[in-house]
């Protein structure tokens, strides 16, 4: 079930041609997944509470990416599943400032974030 989705928006490849692309959440009956999607084409499938089946999809550092080569098809009714509130909660909340703080270097984090204060500090150390 998709539980959220981005607008699209631009990215530079690594070809450095400007491109489209969007993320999602996507929820199981047992766990939840961030998804990028680089098929824009993709975006009707990506509405809130849409049931899908995904195919042919790559999976980097737990998020996975749709490219042009993946399947994404309207689930039947019969494949339609119940997501346990707990999973939706999960997908939706924001990581707390100490898992970022334990987070290693390169680790993604998902949420909504608000900037109140700036605070700059000397980092050069006298010898």
């Amino acid at each position: 079930m998709v539980l959220t989705a981005t607008d699209p928006f631009e990215y530079e490849s690594p070809e450095h041609e400007v491109k489209n692309m969007f993320h999602a959440t996507v929820a199981t009956v047992s766990q939840y997944f961030h998804v990028k999607v680089f098929n824009i084409d993709l975006k009707e499938k990506f509405t809130k509470n849409n049931f899908i089946t995904i195919s042919n999809y790559f999976e980097s550092k737990g998020i996975l990416e749709i490219n042009e080569t993946s399947s994404v098809l309207e689930a039947a009714p019969k494949q339609m599943i119940e997501v346990p509130n707990c999973i939706t909660r999960n997908a939706n909340a924001s990581p707390k400032i100490c898992d970022i703080q334990k987070g290693t270097s390169g680790t993604v984090f998902y949420g909504v974030f608000t900037l109140h204060k700036v605070r700059c500090e000397n980092t050069e150390h006298k010898l």
